[in-house]
């Protein structure tokens, strides 16, 4: 198990960058909740090798601990640990996610939960929990991912956390280890609080709950319409079957993901291909970088 506390200056710890002109008012407002993030093992959700909790103290400083814990069979893939790093022989003498989950259950204490993603992280834990034979019910939580696609609707880029806290000029220590990333949720919940203009958090995370669906599809659309990175080939081979099914044409050369994709979908909804190269990204997309400066003129500046 590792501890830190960290103050709201960042003083202690990593970079905050912009977000830190946001502690004051917005990671106030979110001592209500915990953010929580989990790593896995393999490709099983039950295969939890870290969990963090970070949270804020009523004295105003971040509170963060995070345990590194033995998966069944100690078995790691190496797509995971591609990803984050931890080897099975880091947890051959950790203890197993039941025997942590009091201290767990114990940081969290009343609090709400908060993750990126936060369907993956609560089902992690329940599927772990179940496999000890261990009840749960989860708490009141909030996703910031659907907050991301709500505040930020019209917005091409990626809605990975990475993505978003570079954005938004948080800096997120060591990516993809626990609890740097359940600091990043924290910080990036408070950005979006102070961008939304929304009083109360929970008020905000409830607005998220509603229509998340329809907003995540559009998000992942606007990301796929704006990949400058050349079209995959199973993007092309579908490309050129509804372009002879429809009895159309259009150039693949230096054909993009974007390009493909634009064009897809036009030819789904009935138009013509070349819709694909000229057509304005959805929901005013295109101007996402006035928007977005904007934002971080609003955020930097309070």
């Amino acid at each position: 198990m590792w501890e830190d506390t960290l103050g709201t200056d960042g003083s202690g710890g990593p970079d905050f960058g912009a977000a830190g002109t946001a502690l004051g008012r917005g990671m106030s407002a979110l001592r209500g909740f915990a953010a929580v993030d989990v790593e896995t093992a393999n490709e099983q959700r039950r295969s939890i090798c870290e969990i963090a909790v970070v949270t804020m103290t009523s004295g105003g400083t971040l509170r963060q601990r995070s345990w590194l814990v033995q998966p069944p069979a100690n078995r790691y893939e190496k797509p995971n640990v591609d990803v984050h790093g931890i080897t099975a022989a880091d947890t051959k003498d950790a203890p197993r996610f039941a025997a942590i989950w009091p201290e767990v259950q114990n940081e969290i204490g009343e609090r709400g939960v908060m993750a990126h993603n936060a369907e993956f992280d609560l089902d992690c834990i329940a599927k772990t929990l179940r496999h000890y034979k261990v009840d749960w019910e989860a708490p009141t939580h909030a996703c910031t991912l659907r907050i991301a696609d709500l505040v930020l609707a019209d917005r091409a880029g990626k809605f990975t956390l990475g993505a978003l806290c570079g954005d938004l000029g948080i800096e997120v220590a060591e990516a993809h280890r626990a609890a740097s990333d359940a600091e990043a949720v924290l910080l990036l919940a408070a950005a979006l609080l102070d961008l939304s203009g929304e009083a109360s958090f929970e008020a905000l995370a409830a607005r998220s709950n509603t229509g998340w669906r329809e907003r995540r599809e559009a998000s992942v659309r606007r990301a796929s319409w704006a990949s400058t990175e050349p079209a995959t080939a199973r993007q092309i081979d579908y490309l050129k079957r509804l372009l002879r099914e429809r009895g159309e044409t259009m150039s693949l050369d230096g054909i993009t993901k974007g390009d493909a994709s634009r064009a897809i979908d036009a030819l789904k909804a009935g138009s013509s291909p070349g819709a694909g190269r000229d057509h304005a990204l959805p929901n005013g997309a295109a101007t996402r970088r006035s928007r977005r400066s904007g934002f971080m003129a609003r955020f930097r500046n309070h």
